[in-house]
């Protein structure tokens, strides 16, 4: 869903959309997380849905990456933003001249509706990946059938 909205705002914003991923690790999820943008990395982009190109994509903490405290630091403001809680962080992101610029990413139930429902797009990555193991899996087997002689 994430990569979803990122892509239509990049669209939006006349970028490409390439990304550079990093999940901060611990989460019981985030090994799932990143398995799955592993794969999605080795699929052509022509076979995607959306042209989002996954240049890399991995797990990290916040000691060895310090994009993940200023991740934080962001969500944190926005969510004080929202909740009407502290809003020093937020304001001192948005002063008067400031070259930052807050653009949320929306996502709401339209778009996940839009998201889950049947799609062709969806089914054509998922057959790929599957043909992808199932080579991999017919490879390895090969290999290992070489190497006994």
């Amino acid at each position: 869903m994430c990569l979803l909205c990122t892509h239509a705002l990049l669209n939006e914003l006349r970028l490409p959309s390439e990304v550079n991923i990093l999940i901060e690790g611990g989460h019981k999820n985030s090994n799932q997380a990143a398995q799955i943008l592993g794969e999605l990395q080795r699929v052509p982009v022509e076979i995607l849905p959306l042209p989002v190109k996954i240049l890399t994509a991995g797990l990290g903490c916040k000691d060895d990456h310090p994009i993940l405290q200023a991740a934080d630091m962001l969500a944190y403001s926005e969510w004080q933003s929202m909740s009407d809680g502290d809003p020093a962080i937020w304001n001192a992101l948005h002063k008067p001249g400031m070259r930052y610029r807050s653009i949320p990413i929306l996502c709401d139930e339209r778009h996940i509706r839009a998201f889950c429902t049947r799609d062709e797009g969806a089914e054509k990555v998922n057959w790929y990946l599957k043909q992808m193991k199932r080579e991999e899996r017919n490879s390895a087997k090969a290999n290992s059938g070489n190497q006994a002689f």
